[in-house]
């Protein structure tokens, strides 16, 4: 048996991490960034790997299966087919909320508040019944 006495975390490079179906899917709302159909999502390389595009998170976007099909493996000066350009480049990190949260012990908002959507602190729970400010 072995006792780890203390974690050193290693950093990881965010841009760096492994593209997903799922966040892509995500940066791009859940819709064909070709046509806007929102039905049989696939990912789609803009610049087609055999054309020397990248597997990069800029390069990869969400497409339905006709659109992919249709566009195949032509870039889009010869298929006609142009990204939407209102695409969000979020990285996959701060898709899912892997930020580190404040800690209520570390100067974060103390426990029994919650932030409200407009940003106002608003009491919750035993908090809120108490009347504690």
């Amino acid at each position: 048996m072995i006792r780890l006495v203390s974690y050193v975390r290693v950093p990881r490079d965010a841009q760096r991490r492994k593209i997903t179906r799922r966040a892509v899917f995500a940066r791009d709302n859940w819709t064909c960034q070709y046509c806007g159909a929102r039905a049989n999502l696939t990912v789609d390389h803009v610049i087609p790997r055999s054309k020397g595009g990248l597997s990069s998170w800029e390069n990869i976007v969400a497409s339905c299966a006709p659109c992919n099909r249709r566009k195949a493996d032509r870039t889009p000066l010869q298929s006609g087919m142009h990204p939407r350009a209102n695409r969000v480049s979020r990285t996959p990190r701060s898709l899912f909320g892997c930020q580190a949260r404040r800690s209520p012990l570390r100067g974060g908002i103390p426990s029994g508040v919650g932030l409200t959507a407009n940003g106002v602190r608003a009491l919750r729970g035993r908090a809120a019944a108490a009347g504690v400010r």
